[in-house]
């Protein structure tokens, strides 16, 4: 993070946040885990990225989770900038969940997309448990 903007953060607030998550979450326990994690490594404009996973556990059951993805896109100046996004919140009662998920580069009025590398994350309960880079390029 740039050092002018960790100013503009409230550690409290964000320390607070997290407490919470913890609270209605439970604590994230090291029992989960991401297996099969696999990613489209070059994407082109206007095509699809396709991610999947499983999110296993040890235990009977995985419980109570918030699964989101994470992805940093390059911006125009060579930084990247992350957005969220969520894929489910629910009591799982399997051992096992298996995720496949898209996200489309089409052109879109509200987002302009440039080449080069970006990143995606996958955030269970708040906790960033795998990532990966992928390509992506102008059409062909």
């Amino acid at each position: 993070m740039p050092e002018p903007l960790k100013n503009l953060y409230n550690k409290e607030l964000i320390t607070s946040l997290c407490c919470e998550l913890e609270l209605v979450y439970g604590k994230f326990d090291s029992e989960k885990f991401i297996e099969a994690f696999i990613i489209n490594k070059i994407v082109n404009m206007g095509e699809n990225l396709v991610f999947s996973f499983v999110l296993h556990t040890k235990k009977r059951k995985l419980g109570k989770l918030r699964i989101e993805y994470a992805i940093d896109f390059m911006k125009n100046n060579g930084r990247q900038s992350r957005k969220t996004f969520k894929i489910s919140e629910s009591d799982f009662s399997g051992q096992k969940k298996i995720v496949i998920k898209k996200y489309s580069f089409r052109k879109i009025s509200t987002r302009k997309y440039y080449s080069g590398i970006h990143g995606l994350a996958v955030i269970i309960n708040g906790h960033e448990l795998i990532c990966g880079n992928f390509q992506l390029n102008e059409k062909p």
